[in-house]
This record gives C-alpha cells, structure tokens and sequence, in this order.
C-alpha cells in the first residue's frame, strides 16, 4: 500500500510540472532590411492546475494535443476564465481540433486576453457552429466594439481537417471577424481553398510577421481578405512584415479607411500579389499605403488597384517575372503617389486609368515608365520626375495638367489637352515631344485663347480669335522662318522707324507701295537700317506715302 501512495505522489508530481519550451524561429527575408527572427524561452503548465500565477492551460481544461478528440469545449471554458481574470490562455504544442467564439459586447477585465501557442497546430473542428477555426462576431453590440479582445501569438492555423491533407469541404475561413479588434502574431494561415483571415467592418486589426501561405495546395481564394464600408467599418487595419505565398490573392483589401502594410513580402501568388476594391456598399477603399514591398514571381500584377481614393506606395522592389510584365495596374483612383519602386526588366510598363475627380498622380523615382490612360476626368494634376527615362503618358478623353522634371513623351490617342471651360497645362523641364494622330492642342470655347509660355511664364504666346472654318499652317520641307509683317505710311521727315516684332539686325525685308505717292517715289525709299524689333526706312521728305513691309528674322 505504501509503495501505491508512492507511486501516486510521483506521477501528481509529474503532472504539475513545468516544462520548458522553445519558440521556433520564423524568419522573412524582407526585401530591404534583411531575415526578421523571433526567439525566446517560455515556461508553462502542460497538465494538472488549471492555472498558475495567471496562466490558463487548455490541457488543463481538457483540450486534447493529439487532434484526435474535439478541443472546443475546453478551449471556451478556458478563453471564458482568462477574458474575466485577465489571464493569459496558452496552448502547449501539439494538434488540436478547435472552433472558438471569442464574441462577446462586453471588453476583456485587463484589455486584450493573450492566446499563445507554443507552435501548436489548430485543425477545424467538425462540430463549429460557423464553418471557421476562430470566430468573432461582434456586430449586435448595441454600447460599440471598439475594445481590443485578444491577440493571438505563435500559431499554425490549417485549413486541413487532418495531416493527412483531407480538405474540410465545411470551412470558409481559418479566422472570421466582424465587427472586431484583435492582434495576430507570428502566425502561419495555412488557408488551401479557404480565404485565411476574414476581415467585415474591422475596428482594429494588427498584424505582425504573420505567414499567409496555401502550402502545396491549389487555390483561388485569399490569404487575407478585409471588408466594410467608408463610413462604418474596416478601419485601423495594419500589417507589419506579412508574407503572402497563396497561389492565388495574397492579399484582398475592399474598402475601409486606414489600411497600412509595411515590409510586405508577395511571392508565388498566382493571380495577383494584392488587390484594392470597393466594399459592400460600393464605396473605394479610402486610405491606404504600401511601403517597402518585395515581389517575385507572381501571376499578375504585385498590386491590382481597382478602386481607391488614396493609394501611397513608398519603396518596393520586384524580382521575377510577373505575367503581363506590369508589376501594378490602376483602373479606378483617385489621388495615387508611387515612389522608389524598383523594376529591373526592360520594357515593363505600368497603366493606370482615372475616372475620378478630382485626380492627383505622383510618380517619383521608379524604374519601370508608366503608360498612362484618363478616361472621363476633367482635371488631373500629375507630378513625374526621376523615372529613368521617357513616361509615355496617354489621354482619351479630357485635359491634363502635367509637370515633370524629366523628359516627357505625350501620345495623344484621343485629344491630349482639351480644355472645356478649365485650364490645361503642360510644364516640362527636360524635353517635350508630341505625337499622335488626333488633336494635340484645342480649345472648345468660341473665340477661345490657347497660351504657351517659352522660358517664362511672364511673357505669354498667344493664338486667339474665332474661325468659321478649319486653317492650316503649311511649312517647307526645310529650315524656315516666320514672315513678319508692318504697314508704313511716311511722315514729311527724311526717314521713319517702323515698329516690327521679331525682327533682327540681319533679317532680311522688303517693300511695296500702296499708293500712287509711294509708287512714284518706290526708286528712293529704302531701308537704311535694322535692329531688334524695328527698321528704319528712308525716302523723300513727302508725307501720306504707304507701303506694306514684310521682313524675316534671318
């Protein structure tokens, strides 16, 4: 009996131990600063208390780390404990089937509960009430949502019913929000034909080193797919270091406010690296900034932008071929800044196509020249310069308002700068070339100005004045000068200075009589002298003489 109760007090004394674990190392070559690693030493209670000193086993609550057995039960029971107490909420390593609801109106006693897993692995369980793995839901709550609820840490979320690689046919998602504020650490979504972390009117979310990844798996949903409306939802979403390895959408953002990835990494995303589009309701995403990318390989373009009010993409770099040759396409924006983005290969081009007003490109520093279409927008200010070369630029429809500190090339398909009742302005210092076989240059207003200013803007060149009828201006095939012409009508002095603009010292004119007084006296009237901007005719001392001057620069 003795050695039974010995027996007894060894094994209780096995169960409360603590054990140690280490953090595996989850690495992202990032493009510009180099490998990002995450390390470190944590002791937790696997088994026995339920709790020591705040922290809240799941096994302690019954969860199974062998996946064979359904852990949701004990998962609730200890998420419920540690959002009251503020305690954190691990799960040791190992496989376990889960489905937990972390809804709820009221906010956690201590701010946001930690759920930390020790690179343990969470497989949809068959029996979720919603076809997820972790589900949030806070739409209903009638005092806000704004509370952080829970930030989840060192987790592989997988899409797979079992390791064997059975797909779930239920499931939808790996996480889904609504209406919701949490943080995700140093998490791999591995999302096979489900869409990774769902997003729909997000408060807050943070994401940092996070991996969204298919794995073997063929797919055409979304590592990272966020939601909302403008003026409702989907705000304050933020990923710090993300990679997206999807074989489809590394990343889907369709609409909200506020929306930032810095570091992110698209690579092997066989549609598109990310999209930008409309929300529920329609609305453009209205804010959101790309900075320090890295993209290889990807099917389409890194970044299909459909729709947005605010786009800034701060520094990038693109490696490998992307189909199509365009590492971004714009078909819907509104104010768009491209800066320092790197593109190595020749011929690459980049297209964007405004429909919105009003408009404002910045283009800055980047390798690949931009081929630019505006369709519909009567006023779209745009800044290029230092882009490496020539930007081909393209309008349809309405005017632009250019102005570029590099060369500049101007293909006109339609009617390059078409004023209608507004301004159209072209400012180039380097070179300007124009081409196309449509209209260059009008005005639609009747008995309309067109302007152009060479060298300054305080002296203006002028063409004015209404036509009944088409004109032409017809040139020699050769150098050639304007002809500058004056009328003259003599004073009774020796000699007369007559006013001609342009004219030169070795300009070249000549004179015709325009009445008989001038006819009979043609033999002795004669130009004595030219200099800039005026000759100076010389004849008999007799008045009311005319003649009509015409001269040359040169």
């Amino acid at each position: 009996m003795k050695r039974y109760f010995a027996f007894l007090l060894l094994f209780a004394a096995s169960l409360l131990s603590a054990q140690t674990y280490t953090y595996p190392t989850l690495q992202g070559n990032n493009a510009f600063t180099g490998n990002e690693s995450h390390s470190g030493t944590e002791t937790f209670n696997t088994i026995g208390a339920k709790s020591v000193t705040g922290i809240l086993s799941v096994v302690g609550y019954g969860a199974d780390p062998t996946g064979v057995t359904d852990s949701s039960a004990a998962f609730a029971s200890t998420w419920a404990l540690a959002k009251v107490t503020g305690g954190e909420m691990i799960v040791p390593p190992g496989t376990y089937m889960v489905y937990l609801d972390i809804s709820g109106c009221t906010p956690p006693t201590n701010g946001p509960v930690v759920i930390r897993g020790y690179g343990a692995t969470l497989i949809p369980s068959s029996s979720a009430t919603h076809s997820t793995i972790i589900y949030g839901n806070d739409s209903g709550c009638s005092a806000g949502y704004g509370f952080t609820v829970a930030k989840l840490i060192g987790f592989t979320l997988q899409g797979q019913a079992a390791f064997s690689g059975t797909y779930s046919p239920t499931l939808q998602y790996l996480v889904y929000l609504n209406s919701m504020a949490i943080e995700s650490e140093r998490n791999t979504y591995l999302s096979a034909q489900i869409d990774g972390l769902y997003g729909e009117y997000v408060q807050y979310l943070r994401s940092q080193d996070d991996y969204f990844t298919a794995g073997n798996y063929s797919t055409t949903t979304a590592g990272v797919w966020i939601t909302g409306h403008v003026s409702g939802g989907s705000n304050e979403v933020s990923f710090l270091r993300p990679r997206f390895n999807t074989n489809s959408i590394g990343a889907s953002i369709n609409g909200g406010a506020a929306i930032k990835l810095y570091g992110p990494q698209f690579q092997n995303n066989f549609q598109y690296g990310m999209t930008i589009g409309s929300d529920l309701a329609g609305a453009c995403t209205n804010s959101i900034k790309v900075d320090n990318f890295y993209s290889e390989n990807n099917g389409g373009p890194t970044i299909q932008n459909n729709c947005s009010q605010y786009l800034t993409i701060d520094s990038g770099e693109v490696e490998g071929y992307n189909t199509g040759g365009n590492w971004f396409v714009s078909a819907y924006t509104g104010n768009l800044s491209v800066k320092n983005v790197r593109h190595p290969y020749s011929g690459a081009t980049v297209t964007f196509t405004y429909n919105q007003n009003p408009a404002a490109l910045v283009w800055e520093n980047n390798t690949a020249n931009p081929t630019i279409t505006t369709n519909g927008n009567p006023n779209i200010q745009m800044l290029v310069r230092g882009s490496g070369g020539a930007n081909t630029w393209s309008d349809t429809v309405n005017p632009i308002n250019i102005t570029t500190g590099s060369n500049l090339n101007l293909t006109a398909t339609g009617n390059l700068a078409a004023t209608v009742g507004g301004t159209a302005t072209i400012t180039v210092t380097g070179s300007l070339t124009l081409g196309g076989a449509n209209t260059i240059l009008k005005t639609t207003n009747s008995g309309g100005t067109v302007y152009w200013y060479p060298g300054t803007s305080a002296y203006a060149g002028i063409f004015s004045g209404a036509f009944t009828a088409s004109r032409y201006v017809n040139f020699p095939d050769g150098n050639s000068s304007l002809v500058l012409t004056a009328g003259l009508t003599t004073t009774a002095a020796t000699s007369d200075n007559v006013t001609i603009q342009g004219m030169t010292s070795s300009g070249h004119c000549s004179m015709t009589a325009t009445n008989a007084s001038a006819a009979t006296n043609i033999a002795t009237s004669y130009i004595s002298a030219k200099a800039a901007n005026q000759i100076t005719v010389t004849h008999v001392a007799t008045s009311g003489m005319a003649y009509d001057i015409k001269c040359t620069a040169n």
